[in-house]
This record gives structure tokens, C-alpha cells and sequence, in this order.
């Protein structure tokens, strides 16, 4: 088992998925071994996201 952070994120349309991303951004510029699983889209992966469906 891991110690690192692991975070739950739902962004189920575009402007989720930007705002969520950004936030993603900075999460990870403070911690880079934050895991974040959830639903997001194009943002949010670029950030680390592990989606478990696609938002579209």
C-alpha cells in the first residue's frame, strides 16, 4: 500500500474539466506523488487524472 495522497475527482463537462485541472495543476506542483482517480476529461488527464470512464 502506497502513502502517497490519493484524491476522488468528478468533472462531468468541459468547464469542470478546465476548472478541476487547474487545480490538479497546482495539487501535484505541491505533492508530485498525489494520485487522483475519477472522471474528468482532456484537462484533468493532462494533470494526472486515472479517469475511470470517459466524460464524453
Amino acid at each position: 500500500m502506497s502513502n502517497a495522497p490519493h484524491l476522488g475527482v468528478l468533472a462531468g463537462e468541459k468547464s469542470g474539466d478546465i476548472l478541476a485541472g487547474s487545480v490538479l495543476r497546482e495539487l501535484k506542483r505541491r505533492n508530485e506523488s498525489l494520485q487522483v482517480t475519477g472522471i474528468g476529461g482532456e484537462a484533468t488527464a493532462l494533470h494526472g487524472l486515472d479517469s475511470l470512464f470517459d466524460m464524453d
